[in-house]
């Protein structure tokens, strides 16, 4: 899987919904019917027509001739016989996103037996934790908030507002300019670190060097001079 890829999947991995399971999983399961039971261990049959012996035919699927559901009197007098089973739920595969669950279902569906997705946890399997986590960690933080029905992505603007900033030292702006744009960015850090997103590795650099900031500005020595 190519690094592009993978980081597809981790942003699947943080936006996906995870159906309030902790580490979760998921997990593609068949369900196959296993004949053969005696009827006072089970109350689920299919019909088996004599006249044809490979053909089970279900409950649902009965017809009369004219299309019509069959009733279990109507069955048993034109010889269908019931044949009594149990439901066996066999474990496929796993996958880390639901996404990619469902695919395998919709590409191999023609070899599977009445599939589904099963959401399970991966608590306590620590291997399998800590690759998931690692996943995680490659894709960008992308961190927002809903106003007024429009999608902000609080992590990109602080971004942007740092970019900004190290532009106008560049060039030498004016310093108060440069003071009013690193309170904005310390407002956006503070909503993100607020907002408790797991793994806001991304962003420790970037706090570590609005921390310095002041200092490399000398922000506090001009003010002191201003005040003279």
């Amino acid at each position: 899987m190519s690094e592009l890829d993978l980081s597809k999947l981790a942003e699947e991995l943080r936006t996906q919904k995870n159906l309030g399971t902790k580490h979760p999983i998921f997990v593609v399961r068949e369900r196959i019917k296993i004949y053969g039971l005696e009827p006072e261990y089970t109350e689920d049959y299919d019909w088996f027509d004599p006249s044809e012996p490979d053909c089970i035919i279900s409950t649902v699927d009965l017809e009369d001739e004219n299309g019509n559901p069959m009733t279990e009197e109507q069955a048993e007098e034109k010889g269908f016989i019931k044949f009594y089973y149990t439901i066996n739920e066999r474990f496929k595969n796993a996958h880390f996103t639901r996404k990619a669950a469902e695919l395998y279902i919709s590409e191999n569906g023609h070899n599977l037996t009445d599939p589904y997705v099963f959401v399970d946890s991966m608590h306590y399997c620590h291997e399998m934790i800590a690759i998931r986590e690692h996943l995680m960690d490659l894709a960008p933080q992308r961190i927002g908030v809903d106003f007024n029905g429009v999608r902000y992505n609080i992590s990109e603007a602080a971004e942007k507002l740092f970019s900004e900033i190290q532009e106008e030292i560049e060039r030498g702006g004016n310093t108060h300019e440069v003071k009013e744009a690193f309170d904005d960015l310390s407002q956006a850090i503070g909503v993100l670190f607020c907002l408790s997103m797991p793994s806001i590795k991304h962003f420790d650099d970037l706090s570590d060097e609005i921390e310095d900031m002041p200092r490399f500005l000398n922000l506090d020595e001009e003010e002191e001079d201003d005040d003279k």
